[in-house]
């Protein structure tokens, strides 16, 4: 018996590892490793449910009862089941030694090169053999087709690839971590992820103050260091400097005008409007009927690409009203107040870079934003309660 149980609890293990290295690479893997995640856990049996409970799990029955309450289940069961992991991995995940949950990390950082790589071919290719010299790559329309992965998900990745090499370097002090964080800064920089560059600037400021001893040393690197980029940033000649100054013109000012007129119209500011179908439904009708475009091309776009809100915290203040983001907030919340920050300062990173990253993606309505959102929120929770 005693053989039988470790057996699946090493299975649970390299679930766990290749749930995390695939997820930028592969998204059928990633359901099959979370599906046999599941199952070695249920035979585990060994849940912490205060990992459950201060999860996005509640906002998971929320969102379905909201859905229930309107009669819209049925017809939006597909995204029900693409939240259905913020339940399922807080639960699977729960009984797997801290020892574990870091080397998963080592992990994604594994997956995240093989992302970069097939990125770097695509820039390389489009440098060298199309007419990447002739068109700069920051305004390029085809970005994604390029990178072969969206640039605002690429970026974050990226971004936490520093965090993770960062905190794996002060654990081993090997140099080999270098390497990936020089990639990550540089693929940055190229592909002008401009919140990447934030997520990093601030997140790794936050990592140094909490683990460097010295005040004086802690202040002028978790500081100064941050401005001093900024500066160099500014003053530099780059595409990401270029990619900031066009914030104002940034399709989100638009995206996000149409998101605050449905907020307007809501039927109710505590519930919202309980379906995510009727807020698409209301945005589209917004870019066709109401939206002002400079440039008439831009109407077209919108409507075909069929834009999301682009911010999480406003799409559920739009579908679960005051409650839906309270709920949606609350782990974040949790974490942020009751986390044992100096002892896991890549937990906290982790979380305000998901936090920053909410701010501009509808990270929910995709499969590896689902994934990433439990897993950091999840490990984070885990190990406060746990130390």
């Amino acid at each position: 018996m005693i053989r039988t149980e470790s057996t699946y609890n090493k299975l649970l293990k390299y679930c766990y590892l290749a749930l995390l290295f695939f997820l930028p690479i592969s998204l059928f893997i990633d359901n099959l490793a979370l599906g046999l995640l599941i199952i070695f856990s249920i035979i585990n049996n060994n849940y912490k449910w205060f990992v459950f409970l201060s999860s996005l799990a509640p906002f998971f029955f929320y969102t379905i009862f909201s859905g229930l309450a309107i009669g819209v289940f049925n017809d939006e069961m597909s995204f029900y089941i693409k939240l259905l992991p913020l339940v399922l991995i807080p639960l699977a995940t729960s009984n797997i030694d801290r020892d574990t949950t870091e080397k998963g990390y080592l992990f994604l950082l594994l997956g995240v090169c093989l992302a970069q790589l097939v990125a770097t071919y695509g820039i390389i290719d489009y440098y060298y053999f199309t007419e990447g010299k002739k068109v700069a790559l920051r305004s390029y329309a085809r970005i994604n087709d390029i990178l072969n992965f969206e640039r605002p998900y690429l970026g974050f990745l990226s971004a936490i690839q520093i965090i993770i090499a960062g905190n794996l370097f002060f654990a081993s002090k090997r140099k080999i971590y270098f390497f990936p964080i020089l990639v990550s800064i540089v693929l940055i920089i190229v592909i002008s992820a401009r919140l990447a560059i934030l997520i990093t600037v601030i997140c790794c400021a936050i990592y140094m103050i909490l683990k460097i001893k010295d005040n004086t040393l802690r202040w002028i690197i978790g500081v100064g260091v941050p401005l001093l980029l900024t500066v160099l940033i500014m003053l530099s000649d780059l595409a990401l400097k270029h990619r900031f100054i066009q914030i104002k013109n940034d399709s989100r000012t638009i995206i996000w005008e149409g998101a605050l007129q449905q907020y307007k119209n809501s039927p109710s500011k505590s519930f919202g409007f309980s379906s995510q179908q009727k807020v698409d439904e209301n945005q589209n009708a917004y870019y066709s009927e109401s939206a002002n475009f400079e440039y008439p091309p831009d109407k077209s776009r919108f409507l075909e690409k069929k834009y999301n809100t682009h911010n999480q915290y406003l799409n559920e203040l739009l579908r679960g009203g005051y409650f839906g983001l309270l709920l949606l907030l609350m782990p974040f919340i949790y974490v942020l107040l009751r986390g044992r920050h100096k002892e896991n300062p890549l937990g906290l990173s982790l979380v305000i870079a998901l936090a920053m990253f909410l701010f501009v993606e509808n990270v929910l309505e995709r499969q590896m934003g689902v994934y990433l959102t439990a897993i950091i929120l999840a490990n984070a929770i885990k190990y406060r309660d746990e130390t």
